[in-house]
């Protein structure tokens, strides 16, 4: 045991800046300072103690994040079905409770190192993210053959479709009051693997065991051994797939055509969609794919109702191009690259629902507030950046990393621009 050095101790004591540390424990550290890397305990993933952001921040974080999105999400669970519901899909289905249940531990690692502004703008497209989830993994349970088959169970699965993640959720706008629609991959997959990027290795393994080589895109291997452990909700009439987000794709297709084996409708998305001959086929698989909706549920569609949802859509959009705007040509912009990647992410697939118009709305406040003032939410930014690649930098800490080592601010993801195009809505002609 190391002998106590009293003169050693006393020297270190007044070498100390006390003025600095108690600056620091009022404002928080200084961007450049604060090593971000000392809160985690070595080779793991585990926080060694929470994030100390200053007296005000850390108050704010405390009340507005985690005991505001805690109290939201229990919420949001007995609105959408209830406690015992959830409770049978946590016992269920193991991404579940492996995800789900230490979401706030995301919202932690996607806020590291946010200060001001960007401390208040950031959550709130987590809390969209949350809300949007537990609505479709609800909408799964509630009508889950597998824990539950009542004539009124029944009654509702069969008036909801599944489709791939990749399927938009607009296809479905104009049976919006009628039929319930959930993508398949999104929430038992997709979402889990940012929440803990652990998760998804057991299916992985699992559908290698059946021979599957190792050399296929991870996501598309996932999301076929969902299939295999039988760890997918049957919730769904009939599935709506699509050309998936790489050539892996069409072998996890085949995989899981064989293991859901429920009515079945190709949609795939064409590369060259500016061609007028390939807009002329889109629009006739569009109809088609509606008529394959009205024979599996009797809904018939409402145009009407597809005009609405598209422009609600399109004031989405509209707001997603100011915060472009802002961010390219300001540096007040209050939103971090994984909280503006997944959030766009996410919305522009799942499609228009009142929780994203909710919080671009607090959003919008914020951001205004920042040009308006000048309040410059990522000081140390040398470059700003777009991330040309997909989900692993949102799970990897890539963008926390890149801004606090080297002052590289990402403002936008490649898939940021998906479904970016204004719709117009005036004649039927167009709107196809």
């Amino acid at each position: 045991m190391k002998k106590f050095d009293l003169k050693k101790t006393v020297a270190k004591a007044r070498s100390l800046d006390y003025k600095k540390l108690a600056r620091d424990f009022v404002y928080g550290k200084p961007a450049g300072e604060r090593r971000l890397g000392d809160l985690y305990m070595d080779k793991t993933g585990l926080y060694k103690h929470r994030e100390w952001r200053g007296i005000k921040d850390t108050f704010y974080y405390f009340n507005k994040v985690w005991l505001y999105n805690y109290g939201m999400m229990v919420y949001d669970v007995m609105r959408y079905g209830g406690i015992v519901t959830f409770a049978k899909g946590c016992w269920r289905y193991r991404w579940m409770g492996q995800t789900y249940l230490p979401v706030l531990h995301w919202f932690d690692r996607g806020m590291e190192g946010l200060r001001g502004e960007a401390l208040r703008a950031c959550p709130w497209h987590y809390r969209g993210m949350v809300n949007a989830t537990i609505f479709q993994f609800m909408q799964m349970f509630r009508n889950d053959l597998n824990l539950n088959k009542s004539d009124k169970v029944r009654a509702k699965h069969d008036k909801t479709m599944a489709h791939d993640e990749t399927v938009w959720g607009g296809v479905f706008y104009p049976f919006s009051k009628e039929v319930e629609n959930v993508p398949l991959q999104m929430v038992p997959y997709f979402v889990t693997c940012h929440v803990n990027n652990h998760t998804v290795l057991n299916y992985i393994d699992a559908v290698q065991s059946l021979g599957l080589p190792g050399d296929p895109c991870p996501m598309c291997q996932a999301e076929a051994g969902l299939f295999v452990l039988d760890d997918v909700p049957d919730y769904y009439k009939a599935v709506i797939t699509s050309n998936e987000a790489c050539d892996g794709s069409v072998g996890t297709s085949i995989l899981q055509d064989w293991a859901y084996d429920k009515p079945l409708f190709a949609m795939p998305q064409p590369m060259q969609f500016d061609d007028p001959l390939v807009q002329k086929h889109c629009r006739r698989e569009i109809e088609e794919c509606w008529k394959f909706i009205e024979e599996q549920t009797g809904m018939p569609m409402n145009w009407d109702v597809f005009v609405e949802y598209i422009e609600k859509y399109n004031q989405l959009t509209l707001f997603e191009r100011e915060k472009w705007d802002v961010a390219a040509n300001t540096p007040y912009y209050p939103i971090n690259g994984v909280g503006q990647a997944l959030y766009r992410i996410y919305y522009s697939q799942d499609g228009y629902r009142d929780i994203w118009a909710q919080t671009d709305k607090k959003v919008k406040k914020i951001m205004y507030r920042c040009v308006e003032k000048k309040i410059e939410t990522f000081p140390e930014t040398r470059h700003r950046v777009l991330a040309w690649s997909c989900a692993p930098l949102y799970y990897s800490h890539w963008c926390t990393w890149a801004y606090n080592c080297w002052g590289l601010n990402t403002i936008m993801n490649m898939d940021s621009l998906m479904f970016d195009i204004d719709m117009r809505t005036d004649t039927k002609e167009h709107l196809m």
